[in-house]
């Protein structure tokens, strides 16, 4: 049966992908065996993952915090050095653009 379910498997998942399930059946068939012998309780196993997932769950928050912080970064970066390219009377004129439409009513006709 495993031989058809890898069949099956490889027309929907990646090489990487079907290794992964490959891996996370290896590590349910140990758990398994370590239960059968006695090693592990059903209950401990349980509390190992919810730790384990605990923290993954805390390292994506981490990770994806980063990752918004470094894109803001990048954005601020790029939008000075399309400023800094500015003659100042370029500037000037965006700077009385950028009052004039945050001002109230601030509708311009251009």
């Amino acid at each position: 049966m495993p031989v058809l379910a890898d069949a099956v498997l490889s027309l929907f998942l990646d090489k990487a992908s079907r290794r992964h399930l490959r891996r996370i059946r290896e590590r349910q068939r140990l758990a398994r065996r370590l239960r059968e012998v006695g090693l592990i309780d059903r209950d401990a196993q349980a509390a190992q993952l919810t730790a384990q997932a605990r923290h993954l769950g805390e390292a994506a928050r981490r990770d994806s915090r980063q990752a918004l912080l470094d894109r803001a970064r990048r954005i601020a970066r790029e939008r000075q050095d399309a400023l800094a390219g500015l003659d100042p009377g370029q500037r000037e004129k965006l700077r009385a653009l950028a009052q004039s439409l945050m001002a109230p009513g601030g509708k311009t006709d251009g």
